[in-house]
């Protein structure tokens, strides 16, 4: 607080983070309205951090890293499940996604 001269403790509690790197932390700052945050997977969802990347999210993956393309990718995943939010995505990635989901799903099921 002291280095920034931060006026109040809300201004720099939008800049720390304890669960992503920093990069990461500042990608995900810009692009969501009231700050950074973090999407966990349930255990009940049986996706992995390589599901994500190599399903959700390849091209942000293959451009920037592993790690934002996790970061980045979850949120992606939660918008391209969500039936109200997915509205403002391409129908061809929704589609491709929701599709190798319920296939991993059906996969598991089996046992």
């Amino acid at each position: 607080m002291f280095r920034f001269w931060w006026k109040n403790k809300k201004q720099q509690n939008l800049y720390k983070s304890t669960t992503i790197p920093y990069p990461d932390a500042m990608v995900a700052a810009n692009l969501c309205y009231g700050g950074a945050i973090y999407y966990h997977l349930k255990d009940e969802a049986c996706l992995s951090d390589e599901w994500i990347q190599t399903y959700v999210s390849p091209h942000i993956t293959k451009h920037f890293g592993k790690n934002i393309g996790t970061v980045l990718g979850r949120a992606l995943f939660w918008r391209i499940m969500d039936p109200y939010q997915s509205v403002v995505l391409p129908k061809k990635q929704v589609a491709f996604v929701r599709e190798k989901y319920s296939l991993r799903k059906n996969e598991l099921n089996d046992g």
